[in-house]
């Protein structure tokens, strides 16, 4: 008796070389039979034993006329299996039931996985392309992920996060003008996230509008005081346009969140000397050494701040 290797790759016996080569890759990998993803030891061998039968035509024909004259058994593997991103803290979600998908919620944070029956059709829609793009974007296809992105601000022009994320695609392709413009907008739909404004601030940043970068981070910096990386770089900005009094007071209070890390200290004594304050300069390289004792940069600079 054989095994019906057709139906472990799911494939019609009339199906071409390239499909089976597709149908192996897409089991294996998206369908997650792989052993490494989670899949099956055994009905992973029965998709790897198939294909090494199919994919070579010498094999395939003598395989072909056996199944003409002898009968026939199937192997029992996984059920389908579905992987939904939750629209609202991102968790991936591995599902097994078809049949219960419509109601299927995130384990993390009970969020509905996708949009009930009573909903308006282009609602699901601008979800659907929602979803897909963070899917995209978590594998780094971001010009794939971004015409998701596209396609659900395209249906809901409004929306701030379909902005917030068209603009991370941007930034993360390098087009920086158009991550401005959708940052911008996401921003001024909802300028109390912090996120949206941090971002802006980001893209402005890397295009060198240093003073317009300021003002986002300086609004990232209202909603979340603590947060270190948006007080470094504001202080850069400030530093960048001269204003290096303000440039020291985002230091200050950067270091005043992680005291322990050397490179702020560095920073505002480099900020001090740009001031015309050796003195302070020489307190904050002090303290950057202690810090790092071996950082070369560090002892250079509190050098130059002893010829002062």
């Amino acid at each position: 008796m054989e095994k019906n290797y057709y139906t472990i790759l799911q494939v019609d016996q009339n199906a071409s070389r390239a499909v089976i080569q597709g149908a192996y890759r897409a089991l294996m990998k998206d369908a997650q039979y792989h052993p490494d993803l989670g899949g099956s030891p055994a009905a992973a061998q029965a998709i790897i034993e198939a294909y090494s039968v199919l994919s070579n035509p010498d094999t395939r024909r003598e395989y072909d006329g056996l199944l003409s004259f002898s009968p026939v058994i199937d192997v029992e593997y996984p059920e389908t299996r579905y992987i939904l991103i939750c629209p609202s803290c991102r968790n991936r979600n591995l599902l097994r039931d078809e049949r219960k998908i419509k109601q299927a919620k995130c384990g993390a944070c009970g969020h509905l996985l996708l949009p009930g029956s009573s909903r308006r059709k282009q609602h699901q829609d601008d979800e659907r392309a929602f979803r897909l793009g963070i899917y995209l974007f978590d594998k780094r296809l971001y010009q794939r992920a971004l015409k998701e992105f596209e396609d659900a601000a395209r249906i809901k022009p409004r929306h701030a996060t379909y902005r917030y994320w068209l603009g991370r695609c941007h930034f993360q392709r390098g087009t920086y003008k158009d991550s401005r413009a959708a940052f911008g907008m996401a921003a001024r739909l909802q300028p109390e996230q912090f996120h949206f404004q941090f971002w802006l601030g980001q893209s402005q940043y890397a295009l060198k509008a240093y003073s317009r970068a300021a003002a986002g981070f300086a609004a990232a910096a209202k909603l979340r005081p603590d947060h270190t990386p948006t007080l470094l770089k504001l202080s850069s900005c400030y530093f960048h346009t001269r204003a290096y009094k303000r440039a020291t007071e985002s230091l200050e209070a950067a270091i005043s969140q992680e005291p322990d890390r050397a490179q702020p200290n560095l920073w505002l004594g480099i900020s001090y000397l740009a001031a015309n304050n050796p003195k302070a300069a020489r307190a904050a390289f002090r303290r950057a050494e202690q810090l790092d004792p071996g950082d070369p940069t560090v002892k250079k600079y509190l050098k130059l701040s002893q010829t002062h």
